[in-house]
């Protein structure tokens, strides 16, 4: 579970990475425009608990998610 976890953390990273990258090409604020994207895919909401550490560990803040919690 260590490998897995720590193996998440970088996938996370990664992907918050990229995502900050595309949204600077495209001139878009990345929190709203994460907000926006999941609350167009996941309409049920995002399903706690989440790890704060983790994610802020992997650059993804509390902000960016947490109104999404249902």
């Amino acid at each position: 579970l260590d490998i897995i976890y720590t193996d998440e953390i970088g996938h996370v990273a990664a992907g918050t990475k990229w995502f900050r990258f595309a949204c600077a090409a495209e001139g878009k604020d990345p929190a709203p425009t994460f907000r926006h994207l999941v609350e167009t895919y996941f309409p049920g909401g995002l399903k706690k608990p989440f790890n704060h550490t983790a994610r802020a560990t992997a650059g993804l803040a509390e902000y960016w998610y947490e109104p999404l919690a249902r």
